[in-house]
């Protein structure tokens, strides 16, 4: 009774484990095979039982090392990680199987599936990755600022040092709510921005925060940054925090990319047509190459010759301004010529305040 009982709390473990998990005999026969295996490989556990473990489970590898394991009375527990069907890793744990006598009888495997665990990690690399990128440009713009106050040869206007204050003042109060965002995030309160946390913003008052924040940037560059609005513009559902960092990657760009011609210009346009609001960013960099211009969207795609190699760059700005945008229904549109500058429009849908 005792032994029925242990094979039966055996096959409970077995049949409730995420793991696939089998065994064979010496002569690679299938004596164990619970679901998870089943659904692994395709074959029901009924159909697998008693069958050679080489007419069943279709990978050379594995089927030799569970064998070797069952066979060889020298063989210890094998950890190994295999690639099996759409590029996915397992983990293989093989244990020797012997008898109270230390007769060798057979093997047991199990596998982990560690697709899950890399999906985790690219997602944590990820989130790291957007963060630093987004806290980049405030803290780059902060230490600009910072740097000229201390230079007291290049600004002893009062008015424009309060000025330098307060815009430091604004973008580390931006940097802190970004950092509570992660908090709340990481403890579950939050998992992402949506609609909720929406309002009506004033796309001008937004825009010129954003454009406040690379002066200094453009006056160091030798940047002409040409601002032209309309006047009493719609207004967005949009979060202002996410609102700005569209605005701030997108500066961030064309002044990186116009910057490398040691002079240039930026003309900052934005104006109501129809039901949406454009937002128009022109800059007369190095531009983009119509082999480049497809991909600019996806994460990471960073060009790789020319200039625009040697800026550096983590290659996922655009990428995040493409999804904030999905987030509020925006769409973006760029146009380029390589030499002749970069012409980038978001388009948001207007909404009247009443």
């Amino acid at each position: 009774m005792a032994r029925r009982t242990e094979i039966c709390f055996q096959e409970i473990l077995t049949e409730h484990m995420d793991d696939a998990a089998f065994a064979i005999d010496k002569t690679g026969e299938i004596k164990l095979f619970n679901t998870a295996a089943g659904a692994l490989f395709g074959v029901s556990r009924d159909v697998a039982l008693n069958k050679k473990i080489w007419d069943v489970i279709k990978i050379q590898e594995l089927n030799r090392l569970i064998l070797d394991a069952a066979r060889n009375q020298e063989s210890s527990k094998i950890e190994k990680v295999v690639i099996i069907g759409q590029k996915i890793p397992f983990l293989i744990k093989i244990f020797p199987a012997a008898s109270k006598s230390m007769r060798r009888f057979g093997a047991v495997a199990i596998m982990k599936n560690l697709g899950e665990y890399a999906r985790i990690e690219e997602a944590l690399t990820n989130y790291v990755d957007d963060i630093s990128h987004e806290l980049k440009a405030p803290l780059t713009a902060i230490k600009g600022y910072v740097e000229t106050l201390l230079d007291e040869s290049y600004f002893t206007d009062p008015d424009v040092n309060r000025k330098f204050l307060q815009i430091i003042n604004e973008e580390t109060n931006r940097m802190t709510r970004m950092i509570v965002s992660m908090l709340d995030s990481s403890r579950g309160s939050e998992t992402k921005k949506d609609r909720s946390s929406a309002n009506l913003v004033e796309v001008s008052k937004v825009l010129k925060c954003a454009v406040d924040l690379f002066a200094g940037v453009a006056i160091r560059k030798n940047i002409e940054m040409i601002v032209d609005m309309a006047d009493n513009l719609p207004y967005i559902l949009a979060d202002e925090d996410s609102l700005q960092q569209i605005f701030v990657n997108l500066l961030d760009n064309a002044l990186k990319f116009t910057g490398v011609k040691k002079s240039g210009k930026i003309n900052i346009t934005a104006f109501p047509d129809g039901k949406v609001i454009k937002v128009r960013i022109v800059d007369t960099g190095i531009g983009i190459s119509a082999e480049h211009l497809p991909f600019v969207f996806d994460r990471f795609y960073r060009v790789t010759e020319g200039d625009a190699a040697l800026l550096g760059g983590t290659g996922i700005g655009l990428s995040i301004v493409k999804k904030l945008l999905d987030d509020i229904s925006g769409t973006i549109k760029i146009s380029s010529e390589l030499g002749a500058g970069t012409s980038v429009t978001v388009i948001f849908p207007a909404f009247l305040k009443h």
